[in-house]
């Protein structure tokens, strides 16, 4: 009988113990496949953020190409119309010199 108290208890323990580290296993893989996801979905925002980031990058750069175009312009007006000037200064003083 004393051989059999250790067997019995065998018996009772090993199927509970089995669904015990089933169900840890279970809880833990249900935990690594949440926190898989949020990471698999930061990891698309950090992708979409990129894009955006490098979208923005170029806008920015076609906008100072954009800028620096219209200060040659403004630089090149403004050379004009300070030779406009002269020249009607000059046709002035010629008039009232004759």
């Amino acid at each position: 009988m004393s051989d059999l108290v250790p067997i019995i208890i065998t018996a009772i323990v090993s199927p509970l113990t089995l669904e015990v580290i089933r169900y840890l296993f279970s809880k833990s893989s249900e935990q690594t496949r949440t926190v898989n996801a949020k990471i698999e979905g930061l990891e698309k925002r950090v992708d979409e953020l990129k894009d955006k980031n490098f979208r923005q990058a170029i806008e920015i750069e076609v906008f100072k190409a954009q800028l620096a175009e219209r200060d040659h312009q403004m630089t090149e007006r403004d050379k004009l119309i300070a030779e406009l000037k002269q020249e009607i200064d000059e046709l002035r003083k010629d008039r009232t010199a004759s």
